[in-house]
Formats: structure tokens, sequence, C-alpha cells
């Protein structure tokens, strides 16, 4: 249920089983969910760096689960901010291709008669035009696409 927050199956167990026990540790999980030590503390390693699970402030050797409701905030404050940096990228390479772009091409009115060499400068030239077109693009390929 959690892998779309990229929290695998084990961590999951995990956490749930420590949300039902909190007082209990590493070994008791071990030995309750029938898991290898390694795997245990692997998903802590992994509930750790999703900030759901943090060593105990009172005994540092024990863990302490965050609830749900506060996890929940935490895993949508860094999704949202993951899609933001993500956001960012792609208006910083709009901008870069828009700057290209306008390096590389020269403005010309809209009747002007473009020469196009080669199946590539007319796929080219027609993808650029399909970025433009309002209502419809038609054209003439003699014998056919």
């Amino acid at each position: 249920m959690l892998d779309v927050l990229k929290i695998d199956a084990t961590a999951e167990v995990v956490y749930r089983e420590m949300l039902t026990h909190p007082q209990e540790g590493v070994a008791e999980l071990v030995r309750r969910l029938e898991l290898t030590e390694q795997d245990v503390r692997a998903a802590l390693d992994t509930l750790g760096e999703m900030a759901l699970v943090r060593h105990s402030l009172e005994d540092p050797q024990s863990f302490h689960v965050v609830e749900p409701h506060l996890a929940a905030e935490i895993l949508l404050a860094k999704e949202r901010a993951d899609l933001a940096a993500q956001q960012q990228r792609v208006q910083e390479v709009q901008a870069a291709a828009l700057q290209l772009k306008s390096e590389f091409t020269q403005e010309s009115p809209k009747d002007e008669v473009h020469r196009l060499t080669g199946v590539d400068s007319v796929r080219d030239y027609l993808a650029a035009l399909h970025n433009e077109v309002q209502d419809e693009l038609l054209t003439f390929a003699p014998g056919g696409a």
C-alpha cells in the first residue's frame, strides 16, 4: 500500500508493527515478523531516511515511530518538494530551449515559402508547426505519408 511512497513491503510491515507495538525493539521485531535482523535493520534505515522512525531521545538504543498523521505530512511535504524541484528543472529546460531557438531561428513573415531538404527537415518542421497550430494543420503529401 505504501509502495507509491517508495516504501518497500518489508519497511511497511516493520512500520506497521512498530505502530502496533511501539515499545518493542529490533529483537522483538525479528521474532514477531520472522525476518532476519539484517532485513529489520535495513527497513529501519529506510524508514529513518524517510523520517518515519528515529532513535528515541529517551533511550538512544531504541527507536521511536512517528505517528501516521505526522508521517503522512512528512511524506507529502517531501513529495511536494520533489515536485517543485522537478517543475523548476522543467522551467530551466524550457528557458534553455527558448534561448537556443532564438539564437538559431530567424523570424519570418507567415506567408513566406520555406525550402526543406530531406525527410528529417520536413519532420522537424512539422513537429515545430504542431506546437503552434491552433485550429488545424493540413499537409500535401503526394504518394502518402
